[in-house]
């Protein structure tokens, strides 16, 4: 996946981007404009086991990405909220999401 990078201490990473549709749910620190990739600590160094990781990693970054386009935060709450996306355990499998 060509989203993944190793970190100079050896743990590999996914920097997946944000969709411009979900954008407004990741403000910077700032607070004066918006981040355009989630990074996240795959936990490992080994690249075998990050090749197992990382598409559970980004089913569930998307996933979120879903939950917000649902509309399932009030708007009032969306502009002010920073979304963090969950801790992914390893070999944690996901419950396959259905499109309704």
């Amino acid at each position: 996946m060509g989203y993944v990078y190793k970190r100079s201490n050896g743990f590999f990473e996914i920097r997946y981007p944000i969709s411009s549709d979900v954008v407004s749910y990741f403000p910077k620190p700032n607070g004066k404009s918006f981040k355009t990739h989630t990074i996240k600590s795959l936990g490992t160094r080994d690249q075998q086991e990050t090749n197992k990781v990382v598409i559970d990693c980004a089913r569930e970054i998307e996933g979120t990405f879903s939950f917000l386009r649902d509309g399932s935060i009030s708007f009032s709450k969306r502009r002010t909220s920073f979304i963090r996306i969950p801790r992914l355990r390893h070999r944690q499998s996901l419950p396959n999401r259905q499109n309704h």
